[in-house]
């Protein structure tokens, strides 16, 4: 299927989820029976998290599924609140930009189609902040889907690195991009170690990183909401949290280094330097924990020489030989698309299209080193496709974001789940890394998500008072 035809399925995914949204929702509603449109999108936001593992455009129908019913929802009930956000406005604002922008692009129907279903994610978000996770019930059973998912995830990157084949059946994938229908061919094989785990791309380790956070925090942090219950029991249960946690630090630590993922390892890290500074009254145990998985990263790289030389050779020769590698490569042609047209952007969605141009007579192999299917930053990516006044927007939704949760600190920073969607978000926005696009069909449900869980968490503070 071609990128334009992609686009375009997003967009009729899209258009035909508000429509059987509003068709439900009137059903519903003439029949006076419960709201069944709220309880289905509930359902759907509880179960997100394990829909990830189905890959695809599963993720993506949901989102347009939630996303449809609230704005119908929005329109029965005239509440139309969470417009007033500021946030959502300057997200607004990005889109309207987008789609003026597209007109002009080299090709106007695959850019126009991607600017326009750029809605559908922050008002999956809004949906999320403002209607369904903001209720205690949903988060709760949310956060529980989400702990056996990450649970299976690292479960299925043991499984696959050990075996060569994961739980639902998928291959080892070296970096180059070559599969391997047998473990012993792989082991003999020169080529660094990806795992992918349940999904179809070497993925495993991003995901891990940016899912985990939440889980390790509702664990680590002592649950207040036990009040009144024996000491004893009080004890048991920090135990018992306090194990949990370990554990899962630990095995996710060990499944994202075996990964293959460099990226992801890094962001973990970094995740845990952060963990450190928001958390002064848990820092002993915080710190505890990153010695820990610390040490177990240390023991898988130098336990296997697979994971060595993804994780340690090959690191050291791409930071040595930066301007021949790949990233050093990618940035040339980053900056060059960017001086293209450095105020309007050259339009959404038209990187790959645009790319060959700069490097006429190159060969076709050549061509596919150089030019990939998106910038791999995502400033970069709003600066090249939608220039300056594009990338300010962003950066612009991205401070209101935090200035929002600077504001609910006082309130939210004994709110484990607060604390964990907070790092996962600044993981996904921070600047000097190689990532994927907020709206690449497996990058944008998890950014999206978490955005929309930051945001009820905030939400459920401003009902109770």
């Amino acid at each position: 299927m071609s990128d334009a035809s992609v686009v375009s399925v997003a967009f009729f995914e899209f258009i035909a989820a508000i429509a059987a949204s509003v068709i439900i929702y009137r059903f519903l509603k003439r029949n006076r029976k419960p709201d069944y449109s709220y309880i289905l999108a509930s359902f759907i936001t509880v179960i997100f998290p394990a829909l990830f593992l189905a890959g695809g455009v599963v993720p993506e129908i949901a989102m347009d599924v939630i996303g449809g019913l609230f704005l119908v929802h929005c329109s029965i009930e005239k509440d139309w609140q969470w417009c007033r956000q500021r946030w959502v406005q300057c997200l607004g604002m990005l889109w309207v930009y987008m789609c003026l922008r597209s007109l002009l692009a080299p090709d106007i129907s695959a850019s126009f189609s991607h600017s326009i279903v750029f809605a559908r994610y922050f008002i999956f978000a809004a949906a999320l902040g403002y209607w369904t996770f903001s209720v205690p019930e949903n988060r709760q059973r949310f956060m529980q889907v989400l702990t056996v998912t990450l649970a299976f995830m690292i479960v299925d990157g043991f499984f696959e690195f050990r075996v060569g084949y994961d739980i639902v059946g998928g291959i080892l994938e070296s970096a180059t991009g070559r599969k391997f229908p047998d473990y012993e061919i792989f082991i003999n094989t020169v080529g660094q170690l990806r795992l992918g785990g349940p999904f179809r791309k070497p993925i495993l380790g991003i995901m891990i990183t940016w899912l985990s956070f939440p889980v390790f925090l509702k664990y680590l942090m002592l649950d207040k909401s036990g009040a009144g219950q024996e000491e004893g029991n009080q004890r048991w249960r920090a135990y018992r949290r306090w194990v949990i946690a370990g554990l899962t630090v630990v095995l996710s630590m060990g499944a994202v280094s075996l990964s293959g993922e460099r990226l992801a390892l890094l962001l973990m890290l970094l995740g845990w330097g952060i963990a450190v500074l928001l958390l002064p009254a848990c820092r002993g145990k915080v710190i505890a924990l990153f010695i820990a998985g610390v040490l177990t990263v240390g023991i898988t790289i130098v336990a296997n020489p697979l994971v060595m030389a993804r994780q340690g050779a090959s690191t050291v020769k791409a930071i040595s030989d930066w301007h021949e590698s790949p990233y050093g490569r990618l940035l040339v042609t980053d900056w060059s698309m960017v001086q293209l047209n450095p105020v309007f952007g050259i339009g959404s969605y038209e990187f790959r299209l645009v790319c060959p141009s700069l490097y006429p007579g190159m060969s076709e192999a050549k061509l596919k080193e150089t030019c990939y299917i998106h910038p791999h930053n995502v400033y970069l990516e709003w600066l090249i496709e939608n220039g300056v006044i594009g990338l300010g927007l962003f950066v612009f939704f991205i401070a209101l974001v935090f200035v929002q949760c600077i504001k609910s600190w006082k309130q939210e920073k004994q709110n484990p789940l607060f604390i964990g969607f907070l790092i996962a978000f600044a993981l996904r926005v921070w600047p000097i890394a190689s990532t994927t696009g907020l709206s690449s069909r497996w990058g944008a449900p998890p950014f999206w998500l978490v955005l929309g869980c930051l945001i009820g968490c905030m939400v459920i503070q401003e009902k109770r008072e």
